[in-house]
């Protein structure tokens, strides 16, 4: 574990930084981690929001055409409605851009989604740990110098 602040790519052992400059570290690196810890939290909702709509295209068949539904308007608001066309969706892929796909194309879509909301969580979650690894020796050495300091 090594601090910024030495030559062009030189690291310097935390133990020879002073305790203000630990104290400016360890902010640093807590701020950095809650930064990670919510992106980390959007991206489980996002995935969460995928495995919704797995769902909901597993419940989409044709026998399910000519049902009564409640289409949402907002997130509180919905509107009595009637399924007349199971063979075509409308995936939103972003940015207010819709294509229309049938359900095993928005599926195969969702799935490939859901795996990169996966892989980009699991590189998060490998980050947060190390920041928290590093805060946690950043912590260590400042315990030490404090109790070094004579009272």
């Amino acid at each position: 574990m090594a601090a910024p602040g030495g030559q062009q790519g030189q690291p310097i052992p935390i133990t020879s930084l002073s305790l203000e400059q630990l104290s400016n570290l360890k902010q640093q690196f807590e701020e950095e981690a809650q930064t990670l810890a919510a992106s980390l939290q959007k991206l489980k909702t996002a995935g969460q929001r995928f495995l919704d709509s797995k769902d909901s295209l597993a419940a989409l068949t044709p026998e399910t055409n000519g049902r009564e539904v409640l289409a949402p308007l907002t997130s509180s608001l919905y509107v009595k409605g009637k399924l007349t066309n199971v063979e075509a969706v409308m995936i939103d892929i972003g940015t207010g851009y819709y294509i229309e796909r049938t359900p095993q194309q928005a599926q195969e879509y969702v799935d490939r989604k859901l795996g990169l909301v996966q892989e980009n969580a699991e590189k998060l979650q490998q980050a947060l740990l190390t920041k928290r690894k590093n805060l946690e020796a950043i912590i260590g050495v400042m315990q030490e110098k404090m109790a070094q300091q004579p009272q």
